[in-house]
């Protein structure tokens, strides 16, 4: 994760919005945020560990009251807003995090709303519900500040972690679950113990199957087979006989249907013969005389319609000549009226006029009235706000006269900073006084300690050793004492060795016989023989016994030794403490020294702090006093600037409103009055206002009236001449048509009798007797056409079968006892054919079920075989010992990785080592080598080890999560180093670069400071924390 972006608001001391852009930081590779202890320095982590996993190292629990006490006490709104980039693909990020306070109550903050966005396409895009910060980054929130931003007072947790809880963090980090097979063995068991049981279960339920019974089976299977084929032989032979008798009889079948269908169709013949006549007749009158008499139907029925409609419209001109001229009188009576009409409207003007002027006249009064009130009301307001203005000018010199009597603030800051730093430099003195005091008092019991476990070890083991013997001394008498013993034990050895060849050779003396050779040296002469003797076997059981004697002497030797050595390295450790806590008393010391000659103020005593306290809280009470008297100034101005708004907006304003509505009114009236031409004013001044609009309605509505009803009779005339010049018009067309149809009816009429007499048909209304038949000409001629197809058709037919199949040919006794005997023989057939397919099926299922019990047996052999490797797997997966082994690896990787830097902060003289259950352990190459607990190292030495893990970590993840930037963040943890320890650290961040870290430092230390040249300035103001980058 590398920061790019980041701004913060009504966070804790960030009062205002302050922006942090990374770039410049991040490109320097190695930056620092330094400021004064509280000035807001750790909150810029706290942000942005917050945006990425809302989550705080201070606000934590659930008393915590976590979002009032995060908002800043002078804001009523919290922002933070973060962009990184993270993860394998290096894709852009942002967080934000939004909170409000309730303007009505000052405690109650609500609930923080958080959001992610990802950078797609250009744009900021919500990310979606699956996912989630832990898969972005690739860690959780413990691991995150213990590996990437590591905030204050947490930087040495890891080393200091329990061995559980440590193993489970690399667990986490590493993702070494992968490694707990334990289930997965288990899961595997269980389906191959289901699998056995599922084979098993087959084989219980399958019969026993073997060769010699498929071999029965299949002879069987042949004989059934070759009695199948005999039997179809003697059924395709009849079949063929029962065929040629069938043919036979449908031949006859055929010969008597056809002779009663030619029957059939013979007498139909006359009706035939008449139907084709009247179809020549039907067709004659339809292409000759059908076209004719439809054409004068429709004719007839044209002139029928039009003579109709010429008495509908000799009616309809008759009636609108009639309304016509009654309209004309009406028109002749308006018309004086109508001309006379404008002289209403001019006078109902008038009148309008005046009821306007007599309007205006009473809104002067009431407005009038209105004014005065208006501008004693004014007057007063304005000598309150002159009162007011008097009162803040009073203010302004009182406040005025006191900042002059406010001292030098700087000066006063540095006088406070000294005596702070004194109380800071004294502390410190005190407490290495006290640290050296209590080394001295746990060297002391360590030591008395130490002389008791040697004055044991002396009494036990008569080592020649003294109680206050040294490290040196100890380990020569433990080797003299280990080299005696072992020349003891070699002494025993070649005894038993002797005694043991002794006793063998007893063995063979008793076997010897006279004559037989010797199996040693093959004399067949035995002058000197071994009796049987229990003193050999006395002597190998007190040699067997002394050497075991020996070997546990040197086992609780050995056993005892360790504990000693512990001891003799904590007495080196606490001389190694006593000689920094000197350094540390002479450097504290001379600081004081120095300190002492800063002192340059000669009204002040450096040892008498409480008279500057004094000084300084009369000084602190001065500024409180006038921040109080700016508050009220600052307060007197806004009332009186309000004051000033509200008089010109709700008095000043409206007057001059009123002022211009009276002048306006005044000036209407002036107009409309001079536009009075037929009426005086006069007249009408004393009248009722409503009386004049009723009089002004009347004038308009006769106005009204006349107008509408003379336009609407002139209207209803025009309409009328149209419509009658309309109609007469489709009169004259309605005439031209009738007569030019009359013409064209009578023609037809001459047409049809010269056809009637061509035809020699009776009359026209014959011919529509015929016509009225409506046969379909097609439909007919194609039936007549069957029929004779049809009778010729069965003639032909009738013919050929009687030549072809004459009927002496056929038995019908011989072929119903063919039939028969076919029947019995298929029956025979079938049976055969069912046995012949159980045969086979049972034949096949033999087999399958042979092929199936020898795959099962190799299936339930190589699951028993499986079943073995799986118990072994899961007796070697029990509990999580493999996990843990897999971790102690990750953690000995890691130790390796730590020591190339920490060797070089040491100065190659301490060395990391993992111990049992991933316990961390420290072996001192200046002192014999010996190994001791990493907890026992000094407070500057354990940052050192702590930075190194942490680094090494760092990398490890970098290179797990397949990021393209390495990110380390570090939050103080830098103040119990001396100045030469602080500068090997600060070599070794330096050499970072080399290997494209990015490494910020948060601290208040000045020698930090004064070594990294890109860095963010934090300073308190009176308006919150301030962010100031070092290159502007």
């Amino acid at each position: 994760m590398i920061p790019k972006y980041l701004k913060i608001k009504g966070l804790y001391s960030y009062q205002q919005e302050q922006e942090i852009h990374f770039d410049d930081l991040t490109n320097a590779s190695l930056f620092g945020i330094f400021g004064a202890v509280g000035s807001g320095k750790s909150s810029i982590l706290e942000a942005i560990t917050f945006a990425l996993y809302g989550d705080t190292e201070r606000l934590n629990k659930s008393g915590d009251d976590r979002t009032y006490n995060m908002m800043n006490l002078r804001s009523d709104e919290l922002l933070i807003d973060f962009e990184c980039i993270a993860g394998k693909n290096g894709n852009r990020y942002r967080f934000t995090v939004r909170g409000r306070r309730n303007s009505k109550n000052f405690k109650d903050v609500k609930t923080f709303e958080r959001k992610g966005y990802s950078w797609k396409e250009e744009q900021w895009v919500p990310l979606s519900e699956n996912e989630s910060i832990e898969d972005i980054i690739g860690l959780s929130y413990d691991n995150f500040r213990r590996t990437i931003i590591i905030p204050q007072g947490r930087f040495q947790e890891f080393i200091e972690l329990r061995d559980a809880d440590r193993t489970r963090m690399m667990k986490e980090l590493f993702q070494l679950e992968k490694y707990d097979l334990s289930r997965k063995v288990a899961t595997l068991m269980g389906k191959n113990k289901e699998a056995i049981a599922h084979v098993e279960g087959q084989l219980t339920g399958m019969t026993a199957v073997t060769t010699e019974l498929i071999a029965q089976q299949e002879g069987m299977y042949e004989a059934v087979r070759l009695e199948i084929g005999k039997a179809s032989e003697q059924v395709n032979s009849l079949t063929l006989l029962a065929e040629t008798f069938q043919k036979q009889k449908l031949a006859l079948e055929n010969i008597r249907i056809l002779t009663q269908q030619l029957k059939d169709l013979e007498a139909q013949e006359g009706q035939m013969k008449q139907r084709r006549a009247s179809l020549a007749i039907f067709e004659i009158c339809s292409l000759h005389f059908k076209p004719l008499l439809d054409q004068k139907k429709r004719l007839a029925e044209i002139l029928h319609q039009e003579e109709s409609q010429l008495e509908k419209l000799a009616s309809q001109i008759d009636r609108l000549s009639t309304t016509r001229t009654e309209r004309q009188s009406e028109r002749v009576g308006l018309l004086p009226a109508y001309e006379n009409r404008e002289a209403l409207l001019h006078q109902a003007m008038e009148l309008e006029k005046v009821i306007i002027i007599a309007s205006k006249n009473k809104q002067i009064d009431q407005q009038m009235g209105a004014l005065t009130r208006g501008e004693a009301r004014l007057k007063e307001r304005k000598e309150a706000l002159l009162k007011k203005k008097n009162d803040r000018s009073a203010l302004e010199k009182e406040t005025s006269a006191h900042k002059n009597k406010l001292p030098d603030l700087t000066e006063t800051g540095k006088i406070q900073a000294w005596y702070t730093k004194l109380e800071i430099l004294t502390k410190k003195k005190t407490a290495t006084l006290e640290e050296a005091n209590q080394v001295n008092q746990n060297q002391k019991e360590v030591e008395e300690l130490k002389r008791k476990y040697l004055l044991e070890l002396t009494t036990n083991f008569q080592l020649e050793l003294a109680p206050d013997s040294g490290l040196s001394e100890f380990e020569k008498s433990i080797e003299k004492w280990l080299l005696q013993h072992s020349g003891q034990k070699k002494e025993l050895e070649a005894k038993f060795l002797e005694v043991q060849t002794k006793a063998r050779l007893q063995q063979f003396a008793t076997e010897l016989q006279d004559g037989a050779p010797c199996p040693l040296c093959g004399s067949e002469h035995h002058p000197a023989l071994l009796h049987p003797n229990d003193e050999f076997n006395t002597q190998l059981k007190q040699l067997t016994d002394r050497k075991a004697f020996l070997e546990q002497q040197e086992k609780e030797l050995r056993k005892a030794q360790p504990p000693i050595d512990r001891l003799f390295q904590q007495i080196s450790s606490f001389e190694q403490q006593k000689t920094t806590i000197r350094s540390r008393w002479n450097e504290e010391k001379v600081a004081l020294e120095e300190h002492d000659q800063l002192f340059v103020w000669p009204q002040f005593d450096r040892k008498d702090s409480a008279r500057f306290l004094s000084y300084f809280e009369q000084t602190v009470q001065l500024q409180k006093t006038i921040k109080e008297q700016e508050l009220l100034l600052k307060e007197a101005s806004v009332a009186i600037e309000a004051e000033e708004i509200e008089i010109q907006q709700k008095l000043e304003a409206p007057l001059q409103s009123l002022k211009d509505e009276v002048l306006k009114a005044q000036s209407t009236i002036d107009t409309l009055t001079g536009q009075l031409t037929n009426i005086q004013l006069d007249d009408y001044r004393h009248k009722n206002s409503e009386a004049l609009t009723d009089r002004v309605e009347n004038l308009r509505k006769k106005y009204t009236e006349v107008k509408t009803k003379f336009e609407h009779t002139e209207k209803e005339i025009a309409e009328l001449e149209k419509q009658i010049h309309a109609l007469g018009g489709e009169q004259r067309s309605l005439l031209e048509s009738r007569a030019r149809h009359q013409a064209e009816f009578e023609n037809l009429g001459q047409a049809v009798q010269q056809r009637l007499l061509q035809h020699a048909y009776e009359s026209e209304e014959w011919v529509g007797q015929v016509l009225l038949s409506d046969l379909d000409i097609g439909t007919e001629r194609n039936a007549l056409d069957r029929f004779d197809l049809q009778i010729h058709t069965i003639r032909r037919d009738l013919q050929n079968q009687k030549e072809q199949n004459p009927i002496s040919a056929y038995d019908p006794e011989q072929h119903e006892a063919t039939n028969r005997k076919l029947q019995h023989l298929q029956k025979q057939l079938q049976t055969l054919t069912k046995e012949e397919g159980r045969l086979e099926g049972l034949l096949k299922q033999l087999k399958e079920d042979l092929i199936k019990r020898t795959t099962l047996l190799q299936e339930q052999e190589r699951l028993d075989i499986r079943k073995n490797h799986l118990n072994d797997l899961a007796k070697l997966f029990r509990s999580s010992g493999f996990v843990d082994y897999a971790s102690s690896i990750y953690l000995q990787n890691l130790i390796q990785a730590a020591n190339g830097r920490f060797h070089q902060m040491t100065h190659q003289q301490l060395h990391l080592e993992l111990g049992e259950g991933n316990s961390f352990w420290v072996r001192d190459l200046l002192n014999g080598g010996h190994l001791r607990l990493l907890k026992t190292l000094s407070g500057g030495q354990k940052f050192q080890a702590a930075l190194s893990l942490a680094l090494a970590l760092a990398d490890h993840i970098h290179v797990r999560n397949a990021s393209k930037h390495n990110f380390f963040f570090l939050d103080e943890g830098f103040g119990s180093l001396d100045k030469a320890a602080l500068q090997t650290v600060f070599e070794t961040l330096k050499t970072l670069r080399k290997e494209h870290r990015i490494v910020g430092i948060i601290s208040h230390v000045e020698d930090l400071q004064q070594e990294i040249q890109t860095y963010l300035k934090i300073e308190e103001s009176e308006t919150g924390s301030k962010i100031i980058p070092s290159w502007l």
